[in-house]
C-alpha cells in the first residue's frame, strides 16, 4: 500500500490551504482517500505530485479549464514526465527573457 499524507501535511508542504485542495478534488483534478467515512482526507505520492503541478501552472497563470482540459486529455493527470522547473531552469528563462512579466511570476514559485 502507497504512504499517505494527511492533507494538513500537504497544505503545509506545498503552501496551500485544504479549501484549496476540496475545491481541486470537486474539480476531479485530484483525488483522496479516507480510512473511514469520518477520518481525516489523505492524499497518496501520486496525487500529492499532481497537486505540485497543479499550483505550479497556475502560479503560471493557466487556468483550471485549461489544467482541467489538460489533465483530461493526459488520462485525468498532467503527465508524469512534466516536471517542475528547477531553480536553474528558472535562472536560464530569466537570462532568456529579461525581466519579463513571466520571469516575475516563475521567480515567486520558489
Amino acid at each position: 500500500m502507497q504512504e499517505t499524507k494527511h492533507i494538513s501535511e500537504v497544505c503545509k508542504l506545498l503552501g496551500t490551504t485544504s479549501r484549496t485542495i476540496r475545491y481541486y478534488e470537486q474539480l476531479g483534478l485530484i483525488h483522496s482517500t479516507r480510512e473511514t467515512p469520518s477520518a481525516p482526507r489523505r492524499l497518496d505520492a501520486d496525487n500529492i505530485e499532481q497537486l505540485r503541478r497543479i499550483l505550479f501552472l497556475r502560479k503560471i497563470g493557466l487556468s483550471l479549464d485549461e489544467i482541467t482540459t489538460v489533465c483530461r486529455e493526459n488520462n485525468h493527470g498532467l503527465h508524469k514526465s512534466m516536471h517542475i522547473p528547477s531553480k536553474a531552469s528558472f535562472y536560464a528563462l530569466f537570462i532568456l527573457f529579461q525581466n519579463t512579466e513571466l520571469c516575475i511570476t516563475l521567480r515567486k514559485c520558489w
